[in-house]
């Protein structure tokens, strides 16, 4: 199964199985509709499917934490967060951005490099929730979700533009 997105390279028919072939009938289509920008949209549905998993994961966490430990709200919120943030890098690294990366910057760099983007996102979605529920007199659930849906595609690029981008030693 390919594990990064990224340009198919030409192979012989003989040597891709069905998952490939299939993923190449995709690939070729997509590539021939977005003109060009395959790895892009495919990079981005892949983001956005690892970002559901990772708001599962939050919420079971917060679920678990307020039924069966004797933590503060405010403590297995912020537990449930990074325990959520710290599968997104691994399933993000792994997945989405791994054609993105250099060799040049180590697992744990990247890992930090993730957290930054993610703050200031979760910053973000609290400033637009805010004002979106104060200002513009929308439910805390509307809110939240103009928040998440604007932060998200920030979220991508910031992502895409700084944390995986080319480091300077191997754009020599």
């Amino acid at each position: 199964m390919l594990s990064s997105i990224d340009p198919l390279r030409e192979v012989d028919d003989q040597e891709v199985d069905g998952t490939q072939a299939f993923y190449r009938f995709c690939y070729e289509r997509l590539d021939a509709y977005s003109r060009g920008h395959a790895a892009e949209i495919m990079r981005l549905a892949s983001f956005l499917i690892v970002g559901g998993l990772g708001t599962l994961v939050n919420l079971a966490c917060v679920w678990v934490f307020s039924r069966y430990t004797t933590l503060p709200y405010d403590g297995y919120i912020v537990l449930a967060t990074e325990i959520a943030l710290l599968c997104n890098f691994l399933l993000n690294d792994r997945f989405t951005f791994h054609g993105l990366v250099d060799n040049q910057r180590p697992f744990w760099l990247r890992c930090v490099r993730f957290h930054g983007p993610s703050a200031l996102g979760f910053v973000l979605t609290l400033a637009i929730s805010y004002v979106a529920h104060h200002a513009l007199r929308l439910s805390p659930v509307m809110a939240q979700a103009v928040a998440i849906l604007i932060v998200t595609f920030v979220n991508f690029s910031m992502h895409r533009l700084w944390t995986y981008r080319a480091s300077a030693q191997a754009a020599l």
